[in-house]
């Protein structure tokens, strides 16, 4: 114990410095994601359509036997006419019976189609879905995913009313019964937040690929748009390598009506696979934006974790972690009050506390193991 209270001793100016730069540094990034989202216009529909605007949603699925009926049933309740999209379903070769219902399921559906993957993974199916298309805009979405009847009209109009090269949906949490189910949907608002901020900052650094829309000729003007030599990432490095080029086009729709909602992870098992494969794609991030947005989360959460002890060995430590607790949790609070209360999740606010302690510990675990982890499971397939 003797040798812990002099290691600390010996850097009596160096901890309150660290302390002092992380806190202040992620206060002011995060009242900057505020700010890009306060001042984001809110979307409202119109109702001015383009006939000459086709748009393709591509969908790549695999053993998706017990959503895939839901997807379909929500795409063909879209009250965007019939001639304006297209479904293109990229079988990524299930083996569980969903391709057979796709078929018998859309055969009524002549603006729907099913292809099967020539390649493997999602990247190869998508890229494969474009090929196959014949719409000048792309949509990316989800099977588990649920979507309102005006999602893709909400799309379609404020593509024509903003002409961007790239659309960042909102993909919102179905809230769930459970405390688990309420912690991660609060943190994933307030991912949402920060996406949001970003992109109305210029200088986007999230997106997801279950409400994603962008110009098919993206595709064709960058090399390499979706890092096939990643496992994962068809979203971000679809997003990074477009910002290097065009970042002032790419936005966020603001608007409930362009969101899709996506369930959160039932057991503790799939969450832990979910965080380790989101932090493993960064090994190969090289934009300064996302390098700097991450490094600072992970750091002021690792801070915070390393003061708990300090302040237990020594109570001259508690000072500078009450200090940073409050450079942390105020700018997270006003943000996360400001999302729930948009998207009439404001409930949700009552869990801030919880997730303020529990998330430091999983947000720097799985950041080591995302970068020096061993190899995980996903959908049957070893990364």
């Amino acid at each position: 114990m003797d040798e812990i209270i002099s290691s600390y001793a010996d850097l009596p100016l160096f901890i309150p410095l660290i302390v002092s730069i992380t806190g202040i540094t992620y206060f002011f990034l995060i009242l900057s994601f505020y700010r890009g989202w306060k001042n984001l216009p809110e979307f409202h529909r119109t109702g001015n359509r383009k006939e000459s605007l086709k748009m393709s949603v591509i969908i790549p699925f695999r053993d998706e036997k017990e959503s895939i009926l839901s997807l379909i049933e929500d795409l063909n309740k879209q009250d965007l006419e019939r001639a304006l999209f297209e479904v293109v379903l990229v079988d990524d070769h299930s083996a569980d019976g969903s391709s057979e219902l796709v078929l018998d399921i859309i055969q009524s559906s002549p603006n729907f189609k099913l292809i099967k993957n020539r390649g493997e993974g999602k990247k190869e199916a998508i890229l494969y879905g474009i090929e196959n298309s014949i719409g000048e805009l792309i949509i990316t979405t989800d099977t588990d995913c649920r979507r309102d009847y005006s999602w893709l009209s909400s799309m379609h109009e404020f593509y024509i009313q903003e002409s961007p090269r790239m659309i960042i949906g909102p993909v919102l949490p179905e809230t769930g019964d459970g405390v688990f189910q309420k912690l991660q949907a609060l943190e994933f608002l307030s991912l949402i937040g920060s996406t949001a901020g970003a992109a109305g900052l210029k200088r986007p650094v999230m997106c997801n690929g279950a409400n994603l829309v962008y110009e098919k000729n993206v595709i064709q003007d960058l090399n390499d748009p979706l890092a096939l030599s990643q496992a994962s990432g068809d979203d971000i490095f679809l997003l990074l390598a477009l910002k290097k080029i065009s970042k002032e086009k790419i936005y966020f729709i603001k608007s409930a009506n362009a969101a899709v909602y996506t369930s959160m992870s039932k057991t503790l098992g799939d969450f832990w696979i979910q965080r380790i494969r989101w932090a493993s794609k960064s090994k190969t991030y090289r934009d300064k934006d996302v390098l700097f947005t991450a490094f600072l989360v992970w750091l002021i959460n690792f801070v915070f974790l390393a003061l708990i002890p300090a302040s237990i060995i020594s109570g001259s430590y508690l000072s500078m972690l009450v200090f940073l607790i409050l450079l942390k949790w105020i700018p997270d609070f006003i943000l996360l009050n400001s999302v729930t209360k948009y998207y009439n999740k404001k409930d949700l606010m009552r869990w801030v506390f919880p997730l303020s302690v529990i998330y430091p510990v999983y947000v720097v675990l799985t950041g080591f193991m995302g970068l020096y982890g061993k190899s995980y499971q996903w959908k049957g397939r070893k990364f």
